[in-house]
């Protein structure tokens, strides 16, 4: 089967993560991508997926930050031990998961954010 090949757009893989390169890549056809223009795009996705995890993160950590109070959502100085617990009803997550997800997520907000900066800029991933 002869398929015509679609070239990937200049610059793909310089592009920073973010909604501009989630609307590029989804005008690929992946299919018709010879195997170095996959490879440029396979890492085009992971880029962007890292950027996603950064953003879930930040979420996440505020999440686990606010009570329900008489007058409304309160928000806490640091998390209590039942802030995970939000996270595991919201994403449907076991507990130790959420505790994991969410520990991560608040020590990116406060320990480690040039951790969480460089996640969200595609650098790196939670896996490394």
């Amino acid at each position: 089967m002869n398929i015509e090949r679609q070239p990937i757009p200049d610059g793909l893989g310089d592009m920073p993560p973010g909604v501009g390169l989630a609307a590029v890549l989804e005008r690929i056809d992946i299919a018709r991508l010879d195997g170095f223009d996959a490879v440029i795009v396979m890492q085009a996705y992971a880029r962007l997926e890292a950027h996603v995890q950064a953003r879930k993160a930040v979420v996440m950590a505020e999440v686990g930050l606010y009570e329900i109070s008489v007058s409304g959502m309160e928000k806490m100085p640091e998390p209590d031990k039942n802030s995970p617990d939000e996270v595991r009803a919201a994403l449907r997550l076991t507990r130790r998961a959420a505790e994991r997800e969410y520990g991560l997520a608040y020590d990116l907000k406060v320990r480690l954010p040039a951790v969480r900066d460089a996640l969200s800029a595609g650098l790196l991933d939670k896996a490394r």
